[in-house]
């Protein structure tokens, strides 16, 4: 079964994407230090390069987070917060933590968490704010799996919540393999914490 939300994460993904280009890209892909953790060399430094006037992301987020599911930990040092429906170019995310990096064996992986107010309003907690947790795992240029934990499926025992608290946010869920996604799939538990950084946007 097709997790529903998987095409609503790709156009979170695409939209963030169009923010932090016409901002800037980043130079050059952080490089990979054991298993999937994602490291930038000391010289390397994303928080050297100074934040663009208008608050975009310059050479991407500065920020940092570090998500564990069960026993697997992925770090990346490239967060880019974004807070609001018009910063997210969206009638529905009203926050967007994103960051990417590379797996040891040189495929590209993606950690992405979200909020969505249902009803519009771009608010980020109670009825009808849904979060959203995914570690997106590609094959090529096309996302191939991934881990997701969502507040709204909570006929498997699967729930989220993402905590946005001035510069920092955070979050735990029960993550679901999306290729075994379906009523009765196994969960595991994680949690992420994470640093916006000072070019983060809204």
């Amino acid at each position: 079964m097709t997790n529903p939300h998987s095409k609503f994460v790709l156009a979170g993904v695409a939209a963030l994407l169009m923010i932090v280009t016409a901002c800037g890209s980043p130079s050059d892909e952080p490089a990979v230090a054991d298993g999937f953790e994602v490291v930038t060399p000391d010289d390397e430094s994303p928080g050297d390069n100074e934040a663009p006037a208008n608050g975009g992301a310059g050479n991407g987020g500065s920020g940092e987070v570090s998500l564990t599911i069960g026993d697997e930990t992925w770090e990346f040092d490239n967060l880019l917060c974004v807070t609001g429906l018009e910063a997210n170019e969206s009638d529905v995310f009203a926050f967007v933590a994103y960051a990417r990096g590379e797996a040891a064996d040189g495929s590209r992986i993606e950690f992405l968490a979200e909020i969505g107010d249902n009803s519009g309003q771009g608010r980020l907690e109670g009825d009808g704010v849904v979060s959203y947790i995914n570690l997106i795992l590609f094959s090529g240029a096309d996302p191939a799996d991934g881990l997701t934990a969502e507040t709204d499926l909570g006929w498997d025992g699967n729930t989220a919540v993402v905590t946005p608290d001035g510069g920092t946010v955070s979050g735990s869920g029960d993550f679901v393999q999306e290729s075994e996604f379906g009523f009765g799939a196994p969960t595991t538990p994680g949690s992420f914490t994470g640093t916006c950084g000072a070019d983060s946007i809204g």
